[in-house]
């Protein structure tokens, strides 16, 4: 009668260590492909921060080129205001 019993029991073993082993080789494909995702939306905020960073360098390069401008204006009244005085004494 073990005999009988055992052929069974292992084929149920067997049987369950599949479906255990299907079940694993999905969970594996599940995450891989969330990495894959996650990858991708990595690569798509780094992508972001590169216009924003470019962005903000402009921004500074502008506000650089104003603040020029404004030292220049600065020296051309100073430069008036000396002349003035020199024609004053």
């Amino acid at each position: 009668m073990l005999a009988a019993v055992l052929p069974a029991a292992n084929a149920a073993s067997v049987t369950d260590r599949d479906v255990q082993s299907s079940a694993l080789a999905a969970k594996q494909a599940r995450l891989e492909s969330a990495q894959a995702q996650m990858e991708t939306e990595l690569a798509r905020l780094a992508a972001d921060l590169a216009r924003i960073e470019a962005f903000i360098a402009a921004q500074e390069a502008r506000s650089g080129m104003g603040e020029n401008e404004r030292i220049a204006a600065l020296e051309a009244r100073i430069s008036k205001l000396e002349k003035r005085l020199a024609k004053s004494k």
